[in-house]
């Protein structure tokens, strides 16, 4: 194991890409996600969270006890009204931030989304 790695929305397109070098690159980690992986091979990484909920959002990760975290999870879309649907993309970020503060093991976040 070369270290261990937590993917936020691990299950949409660039997630899928990063779980495959992980499997290949034996990288231990874990995909918290609210969908199941597009691929079969995926599923024994995954875990179901939403990350815009703060306790088992804080829970995956201490129990997990992630190096780097590559966060990926975010809602898009072009004509929403009603911007709550973007709560993954507020709420869930500093959801995010909020369960690493002080995590010992934490070494580096990569926050992005498309």
């Amino acid at each position: 194991m070369k270290f261990k790695l937590m993917i936020t929305g691990g299950s949409g397109f660039i997630g899928t890409t990063a779980q495959d070098y992980c499997i290949k690159n034996d990288i231990a980690y874990l995909n918290l996600d609210i969908n199941l992986p597009k691929k079969e091979s995926h599923l024994p990484y995954h875990k179901k969270v939403d990350i815009r909920d703060r306790d088992s959002l804080s829970e995956a990760i201490q129990e997990f006890q992630p190096e780097y975290i590559l966060h990926l999870a975010a809602a898009t879309g072009m004509d929403i009204v009603d911007y709550s649907f973007f709560d993954a993309n507020t709420i869930g970020v500093k959801n995010l931030l909020d369960a690493t503060d002080g995590l010992k093991s934490l070494r580096r976040i990569l926050i992005t989304s498309s």
